[in-house]
């Protein structure tokens, strides 16, 4: 996440330190307020401050990010101002699950990324109904949450035997 985050404020901060800048990169330059002159410096000194194999990692991000169509730079631009809008204790929380993400294997990644591209898929009464059913899903002791896993898995295979019986009488 952090390196996200190095990444993003790069691309802001990029015309300021390219070795020769467009002129519209100067004329934003000249545009900018002291402060914010300032707060690009700063992220120009933490960039420089990094170990070599570190900022060469970055760059690679970077000329990842603008190799990308205009439209998805423009996503990741807004999820990371929507991102910085959050209260600091959600973007720990973001933080903290993207590095349990991080760590989980393939396949548990692209199961995940299946779910969460069907939740995007569903309507916003059925997206409310199903954060209403984790809410309480979550509330739920340890014990309550396998007992519903044990029913769940046991309603699954009977339907599933039903089926099977359905196709053997056709």
């Amino acid at each position: 996440m952090r390196a996200l985050v190095m990444m993003l404020l790069l691309a802001a901060a990029a015309p300021v330190f390219a070795d020769e800048p467009a002129p519209s990169a100067r004329e934003r330059w000249q545009q900018m307020s002291d402060d914010e002159k300032e707060a690009v410096r700063e992220r120009y000194k933490a960039f420089k401050s990094l170990p070599e194999d570190q900022r060469q990692a970055l760059m690679a991000r970077y000329k990842a990010f603008r190799a990308l169509p205009s439209a998805e730079r423009a996503r990741i631009r807004e999820n990371f101002r929507r991102y910085r809008e959050l209260p600091a204790f959600e973007r720990r929380e973001v933080r903290r699950n993207f590095e349990r993400f991080r760590n989980l294997p393939p396949e548990r990644k692209r199961e995940l990324r299946d779910l969460f591209q069907r939740l995007g898929k569903l309507s916003p009464d059925n997206r409310r109904q199903f954060m209403e059913n984790l809410r309480r899903w979550r509330e739920l002791r340890p014990e309550q949450r396998q007992q519903l896993r044990e029913r769940f898995l046991q309603q699954r295979q009977e339907r599933k035997e039903i089926r099977e019986q359905q196709r053997e009488r056709r």
